[in-house]
């Protein structure tokens, strides 16, 4: 037979409330019921309105600056337009990035570029210079897992405005 470890526990427990009147005992459940609701408002409702409250307000937040780039032809301040050919431009500020360039594809007036294993926080970098740069526009852009913890395959098609 097995024995329950709060078995005299359960047993004083159950002797104490058979020692209550019958509306001693109707008392005691509802102020356990009531306490039950007010932990379960507590711990739970509260927690997930605040949750809910702040992510209304980042919803709000994010809505007016996305408002405001649009409002402002959905590009950021952009420093000095860069001129000469698109692929020049690319291996050049990759480079400055530390990246290395494998392949440069014209296609018309959009041209493809590929990177293998290349830092994933670098080109990250790179292509927000690229966008705030001016001049170029990214089309596509694909990052595939490197090899390496931390690296990325790369391939986008940028257009020359």
């Amino acid at each position: 037979m097995k024995t329950v470890p709060f078995a005299p526990y359960v047993a004083r427990v159950q002797a104490w409330w058979m020692d209550r009147a019958p509306r001693e005992r109707v008392l005691l459940a509802v102020l356990g019921v009531v306490a039950t609701l007010a932990l379960l408002i507590v711990l739970v409702v509260k927690p997930l309105q605040a949750a809910r409250g702040q992510a209304m307000a980042d919803i709000r937040t994010y809505e007016t600056l996305s408002a405001g780039l649009a409002a402002s032809g959905g590009r950021p301040a952009a420093g000095p337009v860069r001129s000469g050919p698109v692929a020049q431009i690319l291996t050049t500020t990759a480079a400055g990035f530390g990246l290395t360039v494998q392949r440069v594809e014209p296609e018309g007036d959009r041209t493809r570029v590929v990177m293998d294993a290349v830092p994933y926080d670098a080109v990250l970098r790179w292509l927000a210079d690229l966008e705030s740069g001016g001049g170029l526009t990214l089309g596509e852009v694909r990052l595939d897992r490197g090899g390496a913890a931390g690296q990325v395959n790369v391939q986008l098609v940028v257009q020359g405005s």
